[in-house]
């Protein structure tokens, strides 16, 4: 039996005899993520992160963020002062954007390229994290984590393609052939991982984008 990572429920097993791969699924949060035997190497996850064409350059992958930028954040806040770009890439494209577009200061943080944990030590009115949440262990953990680096009332906007909750499709689905793909959610999963990270879900479109805002406990 194993449980799931977000809300300790068990799971079912659901086998990929095309890739061999098994995951497990989540009845419950619908969290569905790859058995720890399919993960690939770091190496291989630097590799793979090194394919995509991810650069300032390309036009159409600034427009890509900005649409995240006006769809995720800005309706949910302004005045932001002071961000985070967690899981930046190779190239931090969003954190560029924030600086030189909005005038936010922004600083990175990536396990392969930027490694350096300076942001720990720092407290942020905005993080952001595209394309990450698939790639995480432990989903619950990092949002906890980040979300002790929020200012009160402070927001965590994400992107992560969901999925739709139907085996068949999740087979067929593109986006969980990427190797180092290893999580997959749709709102509901981000609305309950959100709750036991203390940030409350504050918008999910259905496709790609949740944000979250830092909830303030009472004394």
């Amino acid at each position: 039996m194993t449980l799931c990572k977000i809300c300790g429920s068990e799971t079912r097993r659901l086998y990929d005899p095309q890739m061999m791969d098994c995951y497990h699924v989540c009845p419950f949060c619908d969290y569905i993520f790859l058995d720890e035997e399919g993960y690939a190497s770091f190496e291989d996850e630097k590799t793979r992160y090194m394919e995509h064409d991810n650069s300032y350059e390309n036009e159409g992958y600034r427009d890509f963020l900005e649409g995240f930028l006006e769809a995720a954040v800005f309706p949910f806040g302004n005045g932001f002062k002071r961000a985070l770009d967690f899981g930046s890439g190779p190239e931090p494209v969003l954190a560029r954007i924030m600086r030189e577009k909005h005038g936010i200061e922004t600083d990175i943080y990536d396990l392969h390229f930027s490694p350096d944990r300076e942001y720990m030590d720092k407290k942020y009115d905005l993080i952001v994290a595209t394309e990450v949440l698939e790639h995480l262990k432990d989903p619950v953990e990092t949002l906890s984590g980040l979300k002790e680096r929020l200012e009160p009332n402070g927001l965590l906007s994400v992107m992560t393609l969901f999925h739709h909750v139907d085996d068949k499709a999740f087979l067929g689905w593109h986006y969980r052939r990427d190797k180092t793909h290893i999580g997959f959610f749709t709102a509901k999963t981000l609305e309950i991982a959100g709750r036991a990270a203390g940030l409350e879900l504050i918008h999910a479109d259905g496709k790609r984008i949740a944000t979250f805002k830092k909830r303030i406990e009472c004394p």
